[in-house]
């Protein structure tokens, strides 16, 4: 299954043996989906127009509470995309959130 294109109805259709092997692609898509909403990229208005055509719309941090995230959360997220030697979101998540907090 292709990380870009994951569809909760295939998901659900699967038995429980292909939901493990493709879970990974579901955490991939929340926390790219959290990253793109934390940055700007894209608003939550604009992931409810693109419904599940870009995957499912789960996230990895509770959209809920306020506009800001919390920094366990923020810390999760660079930790995660450090683990992917993606070093170009982590130094965006930090400049955005860690050093803006440290500034004030």
């Amino acid at each position: 299954m292709n990380n870009d294109n994951v569809n909760w109805d295939d998901f659900s259709k699967m038995n429980e043996m292909d939901q493990i092997k493709n879970e990974e692609a579901f955490i991939h898509h929340a926390f790219l989906n959290s990253y793109r909403l934390l940055i700007g990229n894209v608003t939550y208005e604009r992931f409810l127009e693109e419904g599940e055509t870009k995957g499912p719309l789960t996230f990895m941090h509770d959209i809920t509470m306020s506009d800001d995230p919390d920094p366990d959360d923020v810390l999760n997220l660079i930790d995660y995309f450090a683990n992917l030697d993606d070093f170009d979101k982590c130094i965006m998540l930090r400049d955005r959130f860690i050093k803006k907090k440290k500034s004030k």
